[in-house]
């Protein structure tokens, strides 16, 4: 119970330094920026990661993202989350159109890709975790992009279909409607796996 209670309240700690920060650097405040980048990095990467499963572009892309929003005074939108992961998604969009992310994509499986963290459990749970991962991270990597990245943004990153509205600049209905065929296409090509 104790311990629950002080993840809890680190938890809050963090959160309210960060509202703090992204007001901050809503006035003009560029150090507040550099804390945020700290926070936010990771995140970035891990998103490009699953976007364009190479370590390399997804590398690529946190930098020309943290590159494009540094030169920035403030951020544009309803949140700072949703602003920066817009960026994110527009330069993925950009390295995916790209041939050399073309022939990446091709000759990189990406099973790693959402299966890089280790879990507790026993070796084989841990290892069955691990399968299954690799086997969704493959499913995911054969849905067509447009519901690959509403997928990834929802289910994975968190984000909410209003989130994502803004981050894609799609209708929410069109979120919906991508989730929906992306859960259905996912499940499917799982199931034609052998993965329940």
């Amino acid at each position: 119970m104790e311990i629950s209670e002080s993840r809890a309240d680190t938890n809050g700690k963090a959160g309210s330094r960060e509202k703090e920060w992204i007001e901050r650097f809503a006035a003009g405040d560029q150090e507040a920026l550099g804390r945020l980048i700290e926070v936010y990095e990771p995140r970035l990467y891990a998103f490009c990661r699953r976007v364009l499963i190479s370590h390399e572009d997804a590398e690529d892309a946190v930098q020309e993202t943290l590159m494009k929003v540094s030169q920035t005074e403030t951020f544009r939108g309803t949140t700072f989350k949703a602003w920066i992961y817009k960026i994110a998604l527009n330069i993925c969009r950009s390295h995916l159109r790209s041939s050399n992310a073309r022939k990446a994509r091709e000759e990189t499986s990406g099973l790693e890709a959402m299966a890089e963290s280790p879990r507790m459990g026993t070796p084989k749970r841990v290892f069955d975790e691990r399968e299954r991962a690799r086997e969704v991270a493959a499913a995911m990597d054969m849905l067509p992009e447009e519901q690959r990245e509403v997928l990834v943004l929802k289910y994975i990153d968190d984000l909410s279909v209003e989130e994502i509205e803004e981050i894609s600049g799609l209708p929410g209905s069109t979120i919906k409607g991508r989730l929906r065929h992306g859960r259905t296409k996912l499940r499917k090509i799982l199931e034609l796996r052998g993965i329940q």
